[in-house]
C-alpha cells in the first residue's frame, strides 16, 4: 500500500470512472486508519456486484490495471484491482453482503472495524456511517466483537494488537 491518505486514494482509483459510481462505501480498517491518523494498510470498498465494478476500476486507469480475485472464502470474495505500474498501488473491491451497509458492518469482526465512509459521486468520503459505536471504541481503546464468526480468521488476531495502541489525542 501506498502511504496516501485516504481521500488521495480514492481520488486517484475512482477519479477515472467519473460521475458514474455504484452505491460504494469504504469499509473497514481504511475507515479506522483514517480516523486515527495512521498510514492505510489497505483500502476496502464496499457495492454491489463487486467484481464487476473492480472490472471497471481497472479499465478505467490509465494504463489498465489488473484485477487479482480472491475467492477462497466463497461468501465473501474480494477482487483486488493492482495498479500495473506501482504493485503497492491497490484497492480491494468487496461485495455488501446485507441489504444495507450497517447490515453489512454489522458482519464484520469488531466494532472499529464496522464502521464506513459513503463514497459520493466525485469520488470523496462522506458521512461516517457507525451503527456500532466504534468511533467511541476507538476513543475509549475498546475492541468489542460485533460477529463472533468474523473473529475465527487468524488475521483477526492483529487488529486487536494494532488497535491496542494508544488514540490520536
Amino acid at each position: 500500500m501506498t502511504n496516501d491518505d485516504l481521500t488521495t486514494i480514492l481520488h486517484r482509483w475512482l477519479g477515472p470512472v467519473g460521475d458514474d459510481l455504484p452505491e460504494l462505501y469504504a469499509v473497514g480498517g481504511a475507515v479506522r486508519d483514517h480516523l486515527l491518523g495512521r498510514p492505510l494498510r489497505d483500502v476496502d470498498l464496499a457495492c454491489r456486484n463487486a467484481a464487476g465494478f473492480a472490472r471497471l476500476l481497472a479499465d478505467c486507469q490509465e494504463k489498465p490495471a489488473t484485477v487479482v480475485p480472491f475467492t477462497r472464502d466463497r461468501d465473501a470474495p474480494c477482487f483486488r484491482v493492482v495498479n500495473r505500474r506501482r504493485p503497492e498501488d491497490f484497492v480491494d473491491v468487496v461485495n455488501l453482503r446485507g441489504p444495507t451497509i450497517e447490515a453489512d458492518l454489522g458482519l464484520r469482526d469488531f466494532t472499529v472495524n464496522a464502521m464506513a465512509f459513503r463514497i459520493a459521486a466525485d469520488g470523496r468520503p462522506r458521512d461516517l456511517i457507525d451503527p456500532l459505536n466504534g468511533r467511541q471504541d476507538i476513543s475509549d481503546r475498546l475492541i468489542r466483537v460485533c460477529a463472533q464468526q468474523a473473529c475465527t480468521r487468524p488475521a483477526r488476531r492483529s487488529t486487536t494488537s494494532r488497535c491496542r495502541s494508544p488514540a490520536p489525542p
